[in-house]
């Protein structure tokens, strides 16, 4: 009964120190945009260009070195090698990086839905050298062109 006990206090006291490690200190939010026509919808096919806006939200200047491009769903798929960037962005600031694909279709059937979301990862450095990853999927919010 008594290791049971010392069992149960041990993994509370592990996981409370596990929720007051504080906040993340490589903090970014990222947009991913793309502009159209206001004419015409956005081809589900064929080339597409985004604007990938990356605002460093840390206490500290961030390194973008890459950002590799993927679909957001298994209906897509992006050919693309990570686009090599090498841009230092201050805190506090945001940058937009335009990224040129090539989205082509995954399966064989035609999908009912349009493409509506990106998965980026981004290689980075923080000013102390070390070296993370931010990644995550991303809606695409358009833009209407002039």
């Amino acid at each position: 009964m008594q290791r049971c006990i010392g069992v149960a206090v041990a993994a509370l006291l592990l996981l409370g120190g596990c929720g007051s490690a504080g906040p993340n200190p490589h903090t970014m939010s990222v947009d991913v945009i793309e502009v159209v026509s206001q004419s015409q919808r956005p081809a589900d096919l064929g080339p597409r260009f985004f604007q990938i806006r990356i605002a460093n939200k840390s206490q500290q200047t961030l390194m973008i070195h890459a950002i590799r491009v993927e679909a957001g769903t298994s209906d897509y798929e992006i050919d693309a090698p990570p686009e090599q960037v090498e841009t230092a962005i201050a805190s506090g600031d945001a940058q937009d990086f335009p990224i040129a694909v090539t989205v082509g279709r995954a399966r064989a059937e035609r999908g009912s839905f349009a493409m509506d979301s990106l998965r980026l990862t981004i290689d980075c450095t923080d000013e102390s050298g070390a070296d993370f990853l931010e990644s995550g999927t991303y809606p695409i919010r358009r833009q209407a062109s002039d």
